[in-house]
């Protein structure tokens, strides 16, 4: 049996509009898989605290034998209160390569 091969997604969170940030936020981001029956799945997540302001980095990995369409959500909370999260879909298509500078544009929730 061969070991999968891990590839990473990484890129950037971007505040909509750009705000400085309050101190002590976690960034979640995951890639989600949508089934024919509309049932989600987290195939990755990664979440980090923010100690810089937008653009924020992020970095996830995921096995290779996972291929198709997928969806990144990111989303910054603190204290357990959602303050931003993207409303639009980041569709990402997963191959067998490394990909870089991607980008999610979160929005203030309640905004």
């Amino acid at each position: 049996m061969t070991s999968p091969i891990i590839i990473s997604l990484a890129g950037g969170v971007y505040c909509q509009p750009n705000t400085v940030l309050p101190s002590n936020c976690m960034l979640t981001v995951e890639l989600i898989h949508i089934g024919f029956s509309g049932i989600s799945r987290v195939m990755a997540a990664s979440t980090t605290q923010v100690t810089q302001q937008a653009p924020i980095p992020f970095k996830l990995e995921y096995d290779t034998q996972e291929h198709g369409t997928r969806l990144l959500s990111a989303r910054i909370e603190q204290d357990g209160c959602l303050l931003w999260t993207n409303n639009t879909r980041h569709e990402i298509e997963l191959s067998d390569d490394h990909q870089v500078n991607l980008t999610i544009n979160v929005v203030q929730v309640g905004a």
